[in-house]
């Protein structure tokens, strides 16, 4: 049974390393689709696969929110290169937890039954902490607290069957068909969330997720895309001193009443091409990366696009 696991990634040089690492524990094959990582993530990745490792690198640049036609893509590669049994979809913030149940995900994979067609698992936030050992560069060894309640937030897995369309987010998945797909949750095991490593981590992801959609268009916007990117955006940009000039914000301790000391028994051993990360440097490298993406893509519509150029030049007009 091959077990084939899918990842796209953008501006994760601080992780990639340690989640690809863990995750060649429990499948045979790994296929990154990087979006226009300007940060050493292409680097890290392709370090890995000059070790040998069972990892296919795809670059795909991408300045706009496109999410379940690359994943769809990700899912029919993977099925017809390596002839997938199952397609393991997980974001390069996330790391998978089979304490749970016991056992390695292949084992349990090889007994689920032949009707079930996905299977889905919850999300469980780790959160960084003042009291983390900055020196750490594994970030599942230095960031250990996390929410005790896992999130009812799913990601799938998916037996790798012709003609299904995977959801925005990999949060579940469709027959094109129309046909029903048997998707069943599985409460044991969790996907061990990342999301934020940093103040300033936060702030960039904010920033560059809300630019994304928006620059999608109306399609995206209006089907709510990127909705919890909205109420930090908006008060980053017309309230900044409450979040720049809040020690907590950067400095957070554990509400104990809902978060626990609870590290994932990471599998991925130490790391080779990771560099301590200065994260507040990065979020302004990482803004300004991407707001020059932004502008080179307008640049090139208004010098090929007539009509463009024409809706460009009637709001410079000035009438008298």
């Amino acid at each position: 049974m091959t077990v084939v696991g899918v990842v796209r990634t953008l501006n994760e040089d601080d992780i990639i390393e340690s989640v690809l690492r863990h995750h060649l524990v429990e499948m045979d094959q790994i296929i990154v689709l990087d979006d226009g990582s300007n940060d050493r993530t292409v680097e890290i990745v392709k370090g890995l696969i000059d070790e040998r490792m069972p990892i296919e690198l795809i670059e795909r640049r991408c300045v706009i929110f496109d999410e379940s036609n690359r994943n769809t893509f990700l899912f029919d590669y993977a099925r017809s290169k390596y002839d997938a049994a199952w397609v393991i979809f997980f974001d390069a913030d996330e790391f998978i937890d089979m304490r749970g149940v016991g056992v390695p995900l292949r084992s349990y994979l090889q007994a689920v039954g032949p009707d079930v067609d996905g299977i889905q698992v919850r999300l469980v936030n780790y959160i960084d902490a003042a009291s983390d050992d900055a020196d750490e560069i594994v970030v599942p060894r230095r960031m250990v607290w996390r929410h005790k309640t896992p999130h009812d937030v799913h990601k799938i897995m998916m037996r790798a069957l012709p003609g299904v369309t995977i959801h925005a987010g990999n949060h579940n998945a469709h027959r094109e068909s129309g046909k029903a797909l048997n998707v069943v949750q599985e409460p044991d095991i969790v996907l061990a969330h990342y999301p934020r490593r940093s103040g300033w981590h936060d702030i960039y992801k904010w920033v560059i997720g809300r630019l994304k959609i928006t620059a999608a268009g109306a399609r995206e916007t209006s089907a709510g895309r990127g909705s919890h990117y909205i109420a930090p955006f908006e008060l980053l940009m017309n309230r900044p001193a409450e979040l720049l000039g809040s020690g907590y914000f950067f400095n957070p301790e554990p509400d104990l009443a809902i978060m626990e000391r609870n590290p994932i028994a990471y599998a991925g051993g130490d790391l080779s091409f990771t560099h301590k990360t200065d994260y507040k440097m990065k979020c302004i490298s990482m803004v300004l990366k991407y707001s020059m993406e932004l502008a080179t893509e307008f640049g090139h519509l208004v010098d090929t696009n007539e009509a463009v150029r024409a809706r460009v030049a009637q709001g410079l007009r000035i009438d008298k």
